[in-house]
């Protein structure tokens, strides 16, 4: 009798590292949502920078009394930028604040029952969501405005474009009410690749 213990097949090994990567993300999840417990302060200042340069903005177009076409469009794209720019904070205010109070409560720092944590916490994902579709598209008409595309800027587009897009299908995926549609290898990869890709720059940032 061979004492040489049976190996594991593909599908066993597969799972083995699907769980693995899915507790190596979830750590990570963790780990960034403490640090974003502050995320509210940071999002007060950008809001209040937001408005300053939209009144900013305005009184200088008051004091003009023409615009060529060319300043019409420059005009226009500004409109464009500011609008996007109060849609993303103030998703970002809803998804920050349920998030908040629903990590709070799961450490019994807060008292809401598991219910309201798990509705806050769909309310979060689907604010989030919001953020990342509008994300999206503003990186998309960014590069199309763009006519001259160097080499640093294409790489930070890039980079920026494909961690958002890697968090689009998680977004969808968790704020579903009936589970999810995505397997948990799927979720563990594409949420590892954003985040670990987060972790690294602010590592690079601090070095």
């Amino acid at each position: 009798m061979s004492s040489t213990a049976p190996r594991p097949s593909l599908a066993a090994l597969a799972l083995q590292l699907g769980g693995r990567f899915k507790a190596l993300a979830a750590m990570i999840s963790e780990t960034r949502t403490m640090g974003r417990l502050w995320g509210l302060l940071g999002l007060y200042f950008a809001a209040k920078r937001l408005v300053l340069k939209s009144r900013a903005a305005s009184s200088s177009s008051n004091e003009k009394n023409k615009l060529d076409p060319s300043e019409a469009e420059d005009a226009s794209e500004a409109l464009f930028d500011t609008l996007v720019a109060y849609a993303q904070v103030a998703s970002l205010i809803v998804y920050q604040a349920s998030e908040n109070v629903a990590f709070l409560a799961s450490k019994k720092v807060l008292p809401f029952a598991p219910a309201t944590q798990g509705r806050l916490g769909l309310l979060s994902v689907r604010a989030w969501g919001l953020y990342v579709a509008m994300e999206g598209a503003r990186l998309l008409v960014e590069r199309g405005r763009r006519t001259v595309r160097d080499a640093e800027w294409a790489a930070a587009w890039d980079k920026s474009f494909y961690r958002n897009l890697a968090w689009a299908p998680l977004t969808v995926h968790w704020g579903s009410t009936t589970g999810g549609f995505l397997p948990d290898m799927a979720v563990s990869l594409l949420a590892f690749y954003p985040a670990s890709g987060a972790m690294v720059d602010l590592w690079r940032s601090t070095a």
